[in-house]
């Protein structure tokens, strides 16, 4: 059947609109009266464009409900190919979701003076794409260090990250300062009989004042809190001039468990927390700290209850001291949580950790991003730790994800953050993903706009893709294992 298609002086761009002089429409004898035989036959992409498709076939697209795309190429299918036909609308040539841009930047306008000693011995494993790089975040809560077992596993890893909750049920526990620096003594220890390096990271809140009910009352004790107990909430909780108040004086509290919040306002304060994670480098054997909630402000729903004025003087004061810390790490990590933190606002941080860093073309892009901010930034080193919640075989797709975006300096990790005991913690060893070869990567990963589908191969052998289309993916290895 020839089709005539006429177009339209004033066509929607939107629709690529055209109209059709054709007898009535009749899907039967058009395309058999199927979503993939209508967009075959009128080179229709769903949500892009009708391609030639006449108001009439339009309609019955939408009573069915349809979803497809056509699988010519774009503008080439039966209808579209015939003389005069509308333009149809391919698909984007960039990937579906957009590559994100930094938040606007809280700038430290009076940095706090160096301090008097810098981290001489922090330090972060040389990055390799030897094999799949990842990352270790954890806790037990029945011992100060690891057991044997575990620990042959943590060394494998290039960074650990202690959590808060370390050694909180142990018979001899005191204070979490003390659990984390045994823990990372044990994981240094293990790295160094076994010949290999992994830098450790101690976890602490940016703002939060973790403490038990018994030094502070107003605390929720539903999220693991009361199993807490550091040095640094009993200093902060001693005096609550260390505290942020609102305009009436009340202490605030933040929305997540009712924890008081430090007054970054005090410039004590911005030192106190800097020296938190300087204090504990001292020992040689933590090469940095984490900083929960970086990207949390005063003045949200996450610190309700201030004013804008001293929400946007705490908000300052919070970067200022996040800056220095940065500064005075030397070669380690201070690690953030988004990845429009890293590089931006002066050192803001240098490393994130990313929770629900999913099997989701969002994964590829801000792996993407940050790797192109490095590059902007003359090659800096911004690590970024990619946290998957996943397990086994389920896995692949995350993993695949990681690896079409990631650059330099990132790592993949899975797992919960505390476990009762360390019987868990071999598990988090993979072989079937972390020790099969991969290469560095030989591009960027191309992006098939028809196909949703991104592609990557490294020098190794190994090639992997990932369906922004479905969220699924797989890395085809170089060798069996």
């Amino acid at each position: 059947m020839r089709l005539a298609c006429q177009v339209l002086l004033a066509f929607a761009p939107a629709l690529g609109s055209c109209t059709l002089l054709q007898p009535p429409f009749n899907c039967t004898t058009l395309f058999n009266c199927t979503c993939q035989g209508f967009a075959d036959f009128y080179g229709t992409h769903a949500g892009q464009g009708f391609g030639c498709a006449p108001p009439p076939a339009r309609d019955w697209w939408r009573q069915h409900h349809c979803n497809a795309n056509g699988n010519c190429p774009c503008c080439k299918g039966p209808a579209c190919a015939l003389p005069d036909a509308a333009p149809c609308i391919c698909p984007p040539p960039t990937p579906p979701t957009p590559i994100p841009t930094p938040a606007p930047p809280v700038i430290c306008h009076a940095p706090l003076a160096p301090p008097t000693r810098t981290c001489e011995t922090c330090r972060v494993p040389e990055f390799s794409w030897d094999t799949l790089p990842v990352f270790i975040h954890l806790s037990v809560q029945d011992s100060l260090s690891f057991d044997s077992a575990a620990l042959s596993s943590i060394a494998k890893f290039k960074i650990a990250t202690i959590e808060k909750w370390q050694g909180c049920h142990a018979s001899n526990y005191t204070f979490e300062e003390e659990a984390m620096l045994e823990a990372a003594t044990s994981i240094k220890a293990a790295a160094a009989a076994a010949g290999t390096s992994t830098a450790v990271v101690v976890w602490f809140d940016s703002y939060r004042i973790y403490s038990n009910t018994t030094l502070n009352p107003d605390a929720e004790d539903t999220t693991g809190i009361g199993c807490m107990n550091s040095r640094a909430a009993h200093f902060l909780e001693s005096d609550s001039a260390h505290l942020l108040k609102d305009e009436k004086g009340a202490l605030v509290l933040e929305s997540f468990a009712h924890l008081h919040v430090v007054d970054y306002q005090r410039r004590e304060m911005q030192h106190y927390k800097r020296d938190m994670c300087l204090n504990m480098t001292r020992s040689g054997v933590v090469d940095g700290c984490g900083v929960d909630g970086s990207h949390q402000r005063a003045g949200t729903s996450a610190i309700p209850g201030i004013a804008a004025a001293n929400a946007s003087r705490w908000n300052e004061a919070k970067v200022c001291m996040m800056n220095a810390t940065t500064a005075a790490i030397g070669a380690g990590l201070v690690l953030g949580k988004m990845p429009w933190e890293l590089g931006g606002a002066a050192g803001y941080v240098n490393g994130i950790i990313q929770e629900g860093c999913d099997n989701s073309n969002a994964t590829v892009t801000n792996l993407r991003a940050v790797s192109s901010r490095s590059r902007q930034l003359g090659g800096a080193r911004l690590v970024f730790e990619c946290h998957a919640d996943c397990a086994g075989a389920a896995c692949e797709s995350h993993i695949a994800a990681f690896l079409v975006g990631a650059g330099a300096n990132a790592y993949w990790g899975q797992g919960g953050w505390s476990d009762p005991d360390s019987s868990q913690v071999p598990g988090r060893w993979m072989p079937e993903f972390f020790e099969k070869p991969l290469g560095t990567p030989l591009a960027d990963a191309t992006y098939d706009a028809q196909a949703q589908v991104w592609t990557r191969s490294f020098a190794r052998g190994a090639r992997a893709w990932f369906s922004a289309a479905n969220n699924s993916g797989g890395v085809e290895w170089s060798v069996a294992f």
